[in-house]
């Protein structure tokens, strides 16, 4: 439904062609053309966002992932009151200053040939007719093409969660709205104590033996289901490693994105997104692994 979305002119393709212009941005790596293209919440926008009241919208497209939206937002959304609306009330509402409106968005990246469509979680500011300028404030990926969306179903309340802990994190430090998403990786620190959950096949390569003892036995290669339990169980003191690439391999330069969330509180601890140029690239790289070693190292006596 979202991939290889055209650009129009019309208001009510709005949800569709927005995020295909936004990823045409995300493809570039630069934080400078990043910042300059994006349209960054100022400050005040972002003292203002609790203020709102948002408007999750719910087209119809993917009826799976609109109610586990709705499900996750009706359980853990606290930040601002919050209504359910349409495509039409969208419209209707999008110039209004005191909206927020959290979507799901879909598109494809520039330099993607194989046209591998991914799918996001975006929370924008009204204020304008004008689509380019209209203030955001998070695009959270979710799925993409070729992957199940069992995973975007199981951590749809994690998602949700990580959204709002971002809202009230760059309410702490208006400046952190124009930084990228691995700024989360200042928490690797967190790791120490926790257990870190990764399946087999959301690595780009087995972990020797010699790396595993580096994690001083607090890494598990488990399978999927182990993390799905994790997940549902809220399990304490335990963080799951997220992947989301495309399966295709006709590859031109699609993304892949890891993360690490805890299972209790949906902290997120680390998120990086790379590019994948061939399937060996696909999940948690070999310097990714490296780097979240650190604290564990740092505690060594």
């Amino acid at each position: 439904m979202y991939l290889c979305v055209r650009l129009k002119k019309a208001l009510h393709f709005y949800i569709l062609m927005k995020p295909y212009l936004l990823l045409i941005l995300l493809c570039w790596s630069t934080a400078g053309l990043m910042a300059q293209k994006r349209v960054a919440p100022t400050p005040e926008q972002v003292e203002r966002v609790v203020r709102t009241t948002t408007g999750v919208v719910l087209t119809g497209h993917n009826i799976l992932l609109e109610a586990a939206l709705r499900s996750a937002v009706e359980k853990k959304w606290t930040l601002t009151p919050v209504v359910f609306i349409d495509t039409a009330e969208f419209n209707r509402h999008i110039a209004d200053a005191n909206r927020t409106f959290l979507l799901i968005v879909g598109g494809t990246f520039k330099d993607d040939d194989a046209q591998n469509g991914y799918t996001f979680l975006n929370l924008v500011m009204g204020g304008s007719l004008q689509l380019e300028k209209l203030a955001d404030f998070i695009l959270w990926p979710i799925t993409c093409k070729g992957q199940d969306e069992d995973q975007a179903l199981l951590l749809m309340e994690a998602f949700v969660d990580i959204i709002q802990n971002h809202i009230r994190l760059l309410q702490q430090n208006p400046a952190l709205a124009r930084a990228d998403m691995d700024t989360y990786n200042i928490y690797i620190p967190k790791l120490r104590d926790r257990t870190i959950l990764l399946a087999a096949e959301d690595l780009s390569a087995p972990i020797p033996d010699e790396e595993m003892q580096r994690f001083d036995g607090r890494l598990k290669i488990v399978d999927r289901t182990e993390i799905a339990d994790a997940i549902t169980d809220g399990r304490p003191n335990t963080v799951v490693g997220i992947t989301l690439y495309p399966i295709d391999d006709r590859l031109k330069a699609p993304y892949c994105y890891t993360m690490l969330i805890a299972c209790d509180n949906h902290e997120l601890l680390y998120f990086k997104r790379h590019k994948v140029r061939n399937p060996k690239q696909r999940g948690f790289l070999k310097e990714e692994l490296r780097r979240i070693t650190i604290p564990f190292k740092i505690a060594e006596p």
